[in-house]
């Protein structure tokens, strides 16, 4: 296994760490992994979570990308006005774009947590070298705040009951 910093996007200003597998690559036809960044947390992941994926699928024989969206971690910020959605779904293209010109990977699995899932979902619907999506704790849009708001204090009530009721009087 072998991790090099890479600069891709079409201004190069996009910062990743390749993970090539080397020897345990066995299977060519492997599609490669794109690991998406959750929000305003860069390509490590939380405690590390994106670099432990990305050496073991390494160590299966996959190669991974891991990068930076504008504007995060190293990845220089954007001066168009572009969307974030969009913007973030460019940007996941520009890294599978990457990975066919520098390697000939053709196929690709997007995986992200929370909105780095749901950039991977929308990524994958519009872009057919997407053949396959992980979404981790996805959230998905909310068409009405109102109802999301609803669901999270019903839910933060229910758990209140159960963690009270857990804390006073455990089973033995």
């Amino acid at each position: 296994m072998k991790e090099d910093a890479v600069l891709l996007g079409h201004t190069r200003s996009l910062v990743g760490i390749l993970t090539d597998p080397g020897e345990a690559a066995n299977d060519t036809n492997l599609p490669a992994v794109i690991l998406l960044n959750a929000g305003i947390v860069h390509r490590v992941g939380p405690h590390r979570l994106y670099v432990k994926i990305a050496r073991s699928l390494a160590a299966m024989g996959f190669t991974v990308l891991r990068f930076d969206f504008s504007g995060v971690g190293d990845s220089r910020a954007r001066h168009d006005n572009l969307p974030f959605e969009r913007s973030t779904i460019s940007e996941a293209q520009d890294a599978m774009n990457y990975l066919a010109a520098e390697r000939g990977i053709g196929r690709f699995v997007l995986a992200g947590l929370c909105s780095g899932a749901d950039v991977s979902l929308k990524t994958a619907c519009c872009d057919p070298r997407v053949v396959g999506a992980i979404l981790i704790n996805a959230q998905g849009d909310q068409l009405d705040t109102g109802d999301a708001l609803r669901s999270y204090l019903l839910n933060r009530r229910k758990a209140r009951y159960y963690w009270k009721s857990a804390l006073f009087r455990p089973k033995m």
